[in-house]
């Protein structure tokens, strides 16, 4: 079940950056901290959380049309650790 706290993370898919959410993920250290799903931006993660290792776990094939704004999770590609794919195309990508 979710926290109270995490509660407001979401509404839909739409990820809502509050400064309660910053706050609460800024102010702990995590060994990783995974930016999870294709839908929602990885803002969160990438910019306020404190983490030894930052990954973008994707699991839909990011090079489908059907996906829009995708293509956004490369915008934070120098501050990624790990990508976590289970799109072969994905994967041939970030390999080039």
């Amino acid at each position: 079940p979710l926290l109270p706290a995490h509660v407001h993370l979401y509404v839909g898919i739409t990820p809502i950056l509050t400064p309660a959410v910053r706050e609460f993920v800024s102010s702990r250290q995590y060994d990783w901290a995974i930016s999870v799903g294709e839908w929602n931006s990885p803002e969160l993660v990438m910019r306020y959380a404190t983490a030894d290792h930052k990954a973008i776990w994707v699991h839909a094939d990011v090079t489908s049309p059907k996906i829009p704004k995708a293509w956004d999770l490369f915008a934070y590609n120098s501050m990624v650790d790990a990508w976590i794919c289970a799109s072969n195309s994905l994967q041939g990508l970030l390999q080039r």
